[in-house]
């Protein structure tokens, strides 16, 4: 109480102007000293200047800017809510994110006794048997006593085929009589037909590394009370924003903030939850809150809120284990993001976290954190379109001079976002948070809404996987929203540049409201580079490397060894660079056979290929080769060194300390060739 008549003291008390702009860069420049010491406790000085001169913003903007005629006082009072929302997400983030805690693995004793018995499920529905396939191979090559492991395909599909696949790989099948509760339904079914004490599920697309038991299994023994260790779900393909704006390695993976900053963060209360693959889950546990939830779309966050309110314990090991397919286009990424909305907010409506018995208070802040992230489609969308009702209809929506806008709000966001920047660890910045939401946000906004009044409508939407571009190509129809505000912010430009120019003189309002539309523009016009799918014809992505490798070309008249480097890699072929040893160069054509062999000493495997494109120059060969004839055996020795490979690909991050300029600069020339992009697209 002391401290909330503070917080209020301090943000009520009227200053002048010239005092107000002291404070606010006394408070940065404090925030930016502070900033240099990377401990807890520096952290939550900073989040305490953030609330301090936060709470000055909001109360000058609740008490001095909200007035005039009923459009502006709505206008207002909307973006002001909008505000506030975006403040308390903001809030909630500092909270979970305040200090990440980083476990490591547990290993297990040789003796088998000590080992529990685990059952892992791959549940597929839809999915073509290419990408099922190498996840069985992981699955069937994990490193556990095999008396002590059972693999099964729960196939919801129906499929003789996937049967097949079951039989060939020598791995359990169990399929089921309907499709009742979705995956949920499908994991539960599987529970009543198994026995292990351990349940490990991965999705039909995650594949896991030959440790992954290894260095999960071990936390459970001697806990009876863990119910759930996750590992984080690492992407070898690019999503579609990496992609189709050609970041490469500029920009983390729009996941990578959720799974190595707020999942190590939550895990600090205990309230890292399962998500729906690359987890590992506690029979007993499952089965005292009544198996996977089905009342939800994301059986996985639901069922892990019941098993905390039940007192059970989660763990968190942010160690990449397992990799998968991202979603392959800006549609299938829309889908996926409209069931984890609805179900969250349907999580929300059924077991409002705030009212559910068992949970502690940190708990029930983390899951509301997870939930009401989800409503951000309202704001985005108003934030997209409030200067533009000044520039158009003369509606306020901020009522205040330029100066006391700046001079309040200024301190509010470089202390607020820079937190951020430190905790976030150059996993999320402001500009690309808001990139990414862009085009979800036309989408999701209806969907938020229709599970907030009406939570057990909608159905669980599988998400698809393999779609290929043969051309790049503007997505018109998913991109036409943003087209539409896009046409609607440049249109307010030119129209307020034209009322600058026409009626000279007290032009604060309009200035500021321009400058907000220009900004908006240039961020709707990255995000519309984000819908031009870019072209995909390889079945398999590639893995970029330099693993150390030698290749045996077999002549009809002799062999030719080649010592060299594998410098891509997928589960169809390689590109592989390498100088006869013998120092000869013989002329290669498509088809010729041979033997890539990698690895070194008694730790090595090889592979039959068939030769595509051979280039030589300077005795140097440049071969590209694709896989034949694999031996079950082998095919699973492939698996292992594509998706190892694909989970010691380096971390994208933001770079942290960059010259605001440069970085203002940067963004503007991004934007300008998305919207270049766009515009030869139509």
């Amino acid at each position: 109480m002391v401290a909330l008549a503070v917080f209020f003291l301090f943000s009520s008390e009227p200053l002048s102007r010239g005092t107000q702009f002291s404070l606010g860069i006394s408070f940065i420049l404090l925030s930016w000293i502070v900033s240099k010491k990377r401990t807890r406790f520096s952290h939550i000085v900073l989040i305490l200047l953030a609330g301090f001169i936060g709470g000055r913003y909001f109360y000058w903007r609740i008490t001095q800017t909200i007035y005039g005629s009923p459009l502006d006082l709505a206008a207002s009072t909307f973006l002001v809510l909008m505000e506030i929302y975006a403040a308390v997400m903001t809030f909630f983030g500092f909270f979970v994110m305040i200090q990440p805690f980083r476990r490591k693995a547990v290993p297990i004793k040789d003796e088998i006794s000590e080992y529990p018995s685990v059952d892992v499920y791959v549940p597929v529905y839809n999915e073509t048997l290419d990408v099922i396939r190498p996840t069985i191979l992981g699955a069937f090559r994990l490193d556990y006593p095999p008396s002590r492991l059972r693999v099964y395909i729960l196939d919801d599909g129906h499929r003789e085929e996937v049967h097949s696949l079951a039989k060939e790989m020598r791995v359990e099948y169990i399929s089921r009589a309907d499709n009742r509760g979705a995956k949920a339904g499908n994991l539960n079914h599987a529970l009543k037909m198994t026995g292990g004490e351990l349940i490990a599920v991965f999705d039909c697309d995650h594949v896991p590394l030959e440790g992954f038991l290894k260095k999960t299994v071990g936390f459970f023994i001697g806990r009876p009370k863990l119910a759930i260790v996750q590992t984080p779900h690492h992407f070898y393909s690019r999503d579609p924003f990496e992609r189709n704006l050609g970041l490469d390695d500029k920009a983390p993976n729009e996941s990578d903030l959720f799974y190595h900053v707020i999942q190590p963060g939550m895990d600090l209360w205990n309230s890292s939850y399962f998500c729906g693959s690359a987890g590992i889950l506690r029979r007993s546990c499952l089965e005292a809150v009544g198996g996977f939830r089905t009342e939800t779309v994301t059986e996985d966050a639901h069922t892990s809120l019941l098993l905390h309110a039940k007192g059970f314990e989660s763990y968190y090991l942010d160690e990449e284990l397992v990799s998968g397919l991202s979603p392959d286009t800006m549609r299938d990424l829309i889908n996926q993001r409209i069931r984890w909305c609805r179900g969250m907010i349907q999580i929300f409506r059924l077991e409002n976290p705030m009212l559910k018995k068992g949970l502690s208070w940190q708990q029930k802040l983390c899951y509301m954190n997870a939930i009401i992230y989800w409503i951000f489609s309202l704001p985005r969308i108003f934030f997209l379109i409030a200067p533009l009702l000044y520039i158009y209809f003369r509606i306020y929506s901020v009522h205040a001079g330029l100066f006391d806008l700046l001079i309040y709000l200024i301190p509010y966001l470089v202390i607020s976002q820079g937190t951020s920047v430190l905790l976030y660890r150059s996993r999320r910045s402001l500009i690309w948070s808001i990139i990414y939401e862009i085009p979800l946000s036309f989408y999701l906004v209806i969907p938020a809404f229709v599970a907030l009044f009406f939570p057990l409508r909608g159905r669980f939407n599988v998400t698809p996987k393999g779609t290929r571009n043969k051309t790049e190509k503007l997505d018109f129809y998913v991109a036409l929203p943003a087209i539409l505000l896009f046409l609607l912010n440049f249109g307010g430009i030119v129209l307020g540049v034209t009322q600058y120019v026409s009626h000279p003189g007290g032009h604060n309002m309009l200035l500021m409201n321009l400058f907000w539309t220009t900004l908006n523009t240039l961020l709707i016009g990255i995000s519309l580079g984000a819908m031009i799918e870019t072209r995909q014809i390889r079945n398999a992505p590639r893995i970029v490397t330099n693993e150390n490798a030698s290749m045996k070309i077999v002549f009809s008249d002799r062999t030719v060894h080649l010592r060299g480097s594998i410098k891509d890699l997928s589960m169809g072929g390689v590109s592989f660079e390498g100088r006869p040893e013998n120092g000869v160069t013989p002329s290669m054509e498509a088809g010729q056979e041979g033997v890539l062999t990698v690895g070194e000493g008694s730790d090595f495997f090889s592979l039959p290929v068939e030769i595509v494109r051979s280039v030589g120059t300077n005795g140097i060969f440049f071969i590209s080769a694709r896989f034949r004839n694999l031996t079950i055996k082998q095919e699973g020795l492939l698996v292992n060194l594509v998706f190892k490979m694909a989970v010691r690909h380096p971390r994208r991050l933001l770079p942290i300390g960059m010259r605001p300029d440069r970085m203002m600069m940067g963004f503007v020339r991004k934007s300008l060739v998305q919207i270049q992009r766009f515009l030869d697209h139509l």
